[in-house]
């Protein structure tokens, strides 16, 4: 497809060259059409000096698809996977992915490694996830920053990391934050477009949350978001939002730091004590005593 603004001949929903919206459909038939049954990825590589390359040939002669061909004195072998071999795949790919003769295709159409590769592994890594589902969402760990609520670790949007939403739109004086949609789906679409081939993205879902998502977001009305703050001039300024960690809330008070500094100021504080002439006129003894000793030392030296 040729992009009308550059001129640029790319495929996908946008130019790589300019970074042109080429399709307005979120689809995955938008990247590549499925092959009958889901995508199809053959792995092919050819002679190579590494010490592993008896094993791969061996590894890869296991499986029911292999096939090789002979040009000359050229071997290649291929090998072709779907994503529910993905274990198997990574396996020989974790071999012969750096070779130079190595080539991988997606639905016998030639693609770079590493556009390929990073959903390989993500895919690899949620089916040995304790609980997949949850795996995409970043939910699987203890780890909150990581979360996201459209459920692709890949949508390039930290809404419970540091930055939240900053970017994405602008504070208005009464604390409600204006949300940028046409820029979030936008900067999530080009995210993704490499992962569209994955067969736990739900494109759909991702979509109808982008339909749902807030236009304008208050945390002083809804408690599921919080101010994201800078200090400038002596203030603590709001210049975006976030959303709170789900952790918040939860499990047992060992210590509230609120009460325990509230208490400490408590401890601390001195009582004033009324002063009386009587009780002014007993400290003039004392001062008089210390000037005397103060004199006697400047005069002994």
């Amino acid at each position: 497809m040729k992009c009308p603004s550059c001129g640029f001949e790319d495929e996908g929903r946008f130019c790589s060259n300019c970074g042109t919206r080429l399709s307005d459909e979120m689809s995955a038939t938008a990247e590549v059409a499925p092959a009958p049954g889901g995508n199809r990825i053959t792995l092919a590589f050819g002679k190579s000096t590494s010490k592993n390359y008896s094993f791969a040939v061996e590894l890869a002669m296991k499986y029911p698809t292999y096939t090789e061909e002979q040009v000359g004195k050229d071997i290649t072998h291929k090998v072709t996977f779907g994503f529910d071999e993905v274990d198997a795949l990574k396996e020989l790919l974790d071999l012969v992915g750096q070779w130079k003769s190595t080539t991988l295709y997606l639905n016998n159409k030639a693609i770079p490694f590493a556009k390929i590769f990073p959903v390989i592994h993500c895919y690899a890594e949620r089916q040995k996830a304790y609980r997949p589902e949850e795996y995409c969402f970043g939910r699987d760990d203890a780890y909150d920053k990581n979360d996201n609520d459209f459920g692709c670790r890949y949508v390039g949007i930290e809404l419970y990391g540091w930055r939240g939403l900053d970017g994405f739109g602008e504070m208005r004086s009464d604390g409600t934050f204006i949300v940028n949609k046409d820029k979030l789906i936008h900067t999530i679409a080009r995210n993704l477009e490499d992962f569209l081939i994955c067969p736990a993205l739900d494109v759909k879902a991702i979509e109808n949350k982008l339909k749902s998502f807030p236009s304008a977001i208050n945390p002083k009305k809804d408690n599921d978001w919080e101010y994201l703050t800078k200090y400038q001039d002596g203030k603590e300024i709001a210049i975006a939002v976030r959303k709170k960690w789900k952790s918040k809330g939860r499990g047992y008070v060992v210590k509230d730091y609120d009460k325990e500094e509230k208490l400490n100021e408590i401890v601390i504080e001195v009582p004033k004590v009324k002063q009386s002439a009587k009780s002014s006129g007993c400290l003039l003894p004392v001062v008089t005593i210390i000037l005397i000793i103060i004199a006697l030392v400047v005069a002994l030296n």
